[in-house]
């Protein structure tokens, strides 16, 4: 029984196999397997606005772009997936002023102040006036950021022993037992 199983599983894939390379999606320029075309669709205003958005009536939409459409028609603020891609092709290099390398990561975890303050300590400069949000950067510039941002206590404040192989608890107030230390111990 397993293996009529697995035999005919195989033949499901085969008979809906078409051809071994996805198609690329008019919209979002993905490749994908499942498609559609605005022909197709039973919603006249989903047709209507494909045809707006320069398609034909022929041209191949992916499921995920389809649902997208069904979106921009009910919220006219939604931002469908194939804007978003382009707003992601225009900046794919780190914003950092003469950095070439392509982003890492896009940087969203601190206030536009800290960001600030860490891109002058660290002697950054941004090739845009403002520091845009997220902060696209490279690995290199990722790091330096985020340790500045977020940094890494690496010793006791109190004591300054390494905390590195250590299990260390946040202590309330260091200065108390600091000089409570220096009071009773040599």
């Amino acid at each position: 029984m397993y293996a009529s199983r697995e035999v005919g599983r195989s033949r499901r894939q085969l008979s809906f196999t078409v051809d071994s390379e996805p198609s690329t999606c008019t919209l979002c320029l993905g490749h994908h397997r499942q498609f559609s075309t605005p022909a197709t669709w039973k919603s006249k205003d989903a047709q209507a606005l494909a045809l707006s958005l320069n398609l034909s009536s022929d041209d191949l939409v992916c499921s995920a772009c389809r649902k997208d459409i069904t979106r921009v028609l009910a919220d006219n603020a939604y931002t469908p997936r194939w804007e978003k891609a382009k707003e992601r092709s225009k900046c794919n290099t780190c914003c950092i002023t003469q950095c070439s390398q392509n982003v890492f990561a896009s940087f969203s975890k601190a206030r536009s102040d800290k960001l600030r303050c860490a891109f002058k300590t660290a002697g950054l400069k941004c090739t845009t006036l403002e520091i845009p949000t997220p902060t696209p950067l490279c690995k290199h510039h990722y790091h330096v950021v985020y340790n500045l941002v977020q940094p890494t206590q690496m010793h006791c404040v109190t004591c300054g022993t390494s905390l590195k192989h250590s299990n260390p608890k946040l202590c309330p107030n260091p200065e108390v037992i600091k000089k409570y230390l220096q009071e009773n111990t040599d």
